[in-house]
């Protein structure tokens, strides 16, 4: 019997003295006596018949007593984030004390999980919709210091919309037929935003037969809506699919709901869908891009208020009370005209600040009039007094318009009487200059 072999007997031998009754007592015996295993020979179906015995239970050890550990309780209405060492939010919602949360839809019921807050524009939402709420999570969620994005705050999506209607339905009054705010004010330029977009998805997708990505119908429904006035914290809330089962109502048009490659597109009932995705995917996507760019540029215009007329009226309340050229306005044709370097010429920043001027002058129709547009109409008034020239100069859309320069040199006319000028605030009289005066704020 080789070493290995006779190990296993010796085990199994010890086992055996715990058992009543052994039918291979003389083996046991044999084995646990012997010094040596050299002599002694085995079948392989014996050995493993010998060995087959279980060792007697022993008494099991009692286990430690341990307290169960203390259980926070949380109700909904009184949740708050729970914060690591590390400065970082938990795997826990931020609104309820739930790990996962059913979510029903108009088609389907799912269960969502806790995710990470992905954007600035959802983290600004949250904090302003707390600050128009008053209860423990809004005041929870005020009183962490830090940005919700940099400390990894994660929440279900259907508890951010629920909790962001909640703060823009109480930052808004009710109306006078007792209306709520969302469904009054936000619809009415849902409605609006979605009349433009329908006009457009008519015109691009059932008369050009166009396919379209929802995605990209989707930012350019979401500038449209900045566009008539909305905010960012009350459309963070909408969904693609919102849209989309809005989309599907309007005539001659189709959503696929099938494609798990491409995603969801909206292409025109007379073309079959096979058709539709193949040119879905061979489509180029700077047109669209450019198109989502220049609406966001819009929305930033249309943002603006409405130029009033200062009082009291001089050149110089009118420069400094003029509007100043939106940031993103600025950037687009900054970046038209030089690339990703500026040459910093004179001349070119003169030409950027020309055509940004034209651009909020004519997107707001003329109810927003930076200062180039005013001066251009005035100085022509002065230089030429020549209707024709404003009016042309007008309806190309660099300057204001022929009665909108009088109406501002009668007020400047008005301004100098009631105080007992002769000229205008900022004109200096000069006998040396062929016009009797300059401009002193130019």
């Amino acid at each position: 019997m080789q070493e290995k072999q006779w190990n296993t007997a010796k085990q199994a031998s010890i086992k055996r003295n715990y058992m009543k009754k052994d039918q291979f007592i003389d083996a046991t015996t044999i084995i646990q006596t012997s010094a040596t295993h050299e002599h002694y020979w085995y079948h392989t179906r014996c050995l493993s018949n010998y060995s087959a015995v279980k060792r007697k239970p022993e008494p099991a050890a009692q286990p430690p007593v341990i307290e169960p550990p203390t259980k926070v309780t949380r109700s909904k209405l009184s949740v708050g984030p729970s914060v690591r060492s590390t400065g970082v939010f938990g795997n826990e919602c931020l609104f309820c004390p739930f790990e996962r949360r059913r979510s029903c839809s108009s088609q389907s019921a799912s269960f969502e999980t806790p995710r990470p807050i992905s954007s600035r524009n959802s983290a600004a939402a949250i904090i302003d919709a707390a600050k128009q709420q008053d209860s423990d999570i809004s005041h929870n969620i005020l009183a962490i210091s830090g940005d919700l994005l940099a400390k990894e705050a994660k929440c279900h999506n259907s508890c951010k919309r629920e909790f962001i209607r909640a703060g823009t339905t109480a930052a808004q009054p009710p109306t006078k037929d007792g209306d709520a705010p969302e469904t009054s004010a936000i619809r009415l330029k849902h409605s609006k935003a979605f009349e433009e977009l329908s006009q457009f998805l008519k015109k691009e997708i059932a008369q050009k037969r166009k396919p379209l990505m929802a995605s990209t119908i989707f930012n350019l429904y979401r500038e449209g809506y900045l566009g008539v006035g909305g905010t960012v914290g009350e459309f963070s809330d909408y969904s693609v699919q919102s849209l989309m089962n809005k989309v599907k109502k309007i005539t001659g048009i189709q959503v696929d709901k099938e494609s798990n490659k491409i995603g969801l597109f909206v292409f025109p009932s007379s073309m079959a869908k096979e058709e539709a995705e193949i040119l879905v995917r061979n489509s180029s996507l700077r047109e669209e891009e450019i198109r989502c760019a220049a609406m966001t540029v819009r929305a930033e215009i249309a943002s603006l208020p409405k130029t009033e007329l200062p009082s009291p009226t001089s050149i110089h309340t009118l420069k400094e009370t003029a509007p100043a050229i939106p940031h993103l306005t600025d950037l687009f044709f900054r970046t038209v005209m030089n690339g990703l370097e500026s040459d910093g010429a004179e001349s070119t920043e003169r030409k950027i600040t020309a055509m940004a001027s034209d651009a909020v002058f004519n997107c707001s129709r003329g109810s927003i009039r930076p200062w180039k547009n005013t001066a251009l109409g005035l100085g022509i008034s002065s230089l030429t007094g020549s209707k024709t020239v404003i009016r042309v100069l007008n309806r190309q859309g660099h300057a204001i318009s022929y009665s909108r320069v009088k109406e501002l040199e009668t007020e400047i006319a008005y301004s100098c009487a009631s105080e007992d000028r002769e000229t205008p605030s900022g004109l200096v009289q000069s006998e040396v200059l062929a016009t009797g005066m300059y401009l002193e704020s130019l």
